[in-house]
């Protein structure tokens, strides 16, 4: 039998939704209490992530900082505030300026879905040689160099 090698752009766009789904859909059992029932998507987690890094955020930063538009950061957050996860309030310094921070409950859920994911990706890295993790990480680190300077590269040439 003869089998083609299969490009590691293939292979990429095969693992990626994967690997992404599985760290962006925390156990259920993990969540906490007050919004186990909630229908959260993976982008309103992403959200919430990025909220708990980068703290209050206007809609333009989070828009930015998710690569997404603004008004499908607004729909994001509109959705946060429904489940009681996010709220919206003024600037105190401008008060035409509108920051989006996080509730405690959300607060929490960030915490526990880093701590799982950080949990997972120990596990997995445990299964490999240092080799193999270092060669990962660089992988990686590269693979976000290259589609920065290509963003930066059509950004100013708009």
């Amino acid at each position: 039998m003869n089998r083609q090698a299969v490009s590691p752009v293939t292979e990429i766009l095969k693992l990626l939704p994967s690997l992404g789904r599985t760290l962006a859909t925390p156990p259920t059992y993990r969540l906490p209490r007050e919004v186990r029932g909630l229908p959260i998507t993976v982008s309103e987690v992403r959200l919430v992530i990025h909220l708990a890094e980068y703290g209050p955020q206007t809609m333009g930063q989070i828009a930015e900082g998710l690569g997404i538009t603004t008004p499908s950061a607004t729909g994001l957050v509109d959705r946060l505030e429904q489940h009681g996860l996010a709220e919206r309030r003024r600037d105190a310094k401008d008060r035409r300026v509108v920051r989006v921070q996080l509730t405690p409950v959300a607060q929490k859920l960030a915490e526990l879905v880093l701590a799982e994911w950080r949990r997972r990706i120990e596990a997995v890295l445990a299964e490999m040689t240092p080799e193999e993790q270092a060669a990962l990480v660089k992988g990686l680190q590269r693979m976000v160099q290259v589609f920065e300077a290509e963003a930066e590269r059509q950004q100013q040439a708009a």
